[in-house]
């Protein structure tokens, strides 16, 4: 969840900063997709970018039980309508075992 939370926002605020009725499923999708890839240097200084879905995936669904944890516990404060549900994650690629 620490890395959904710290994820830097256009307008330079960190996604925990958001209010809970903020938290839409294009806003959640937007930081998924952000999430996904990650650039990194190589040993020529060079940028690659990488695809990081296990991790990305893991942080979504960790905020997901959040939300319904919380949902349950304040029902009044925190909306049925879980964001992160339903986002169709898929598994990285692995090779066959």
């Amino acid at each position: 969840m620490a890395l959904f939370a710290d994820r830097e926002l256009k307008d330079g605020t960190r996604a925990d900063s958001k209010q809970i009725p903020q938290f839409s499923k294009g806003f959640v999708d937007a930081i998924y997709a952000k999430l996904l890839v990650v650039e990194d240097k190589d040993e020529d200084g060079n940028i690659v970018k990488r695809e990081r879905r296990r991790f990305a995936n893991a942080a979504m669904t960790a905020c997901r039980r959040a939300w319904f944890v919380g949902q349950r516990a304040q029902e009044k404060l925190v909306p049925a309508i879980n964001p992160f549900s339903r986002m169709g994650l898929k598994a990285p690629n692995q090779p066959a075992r």
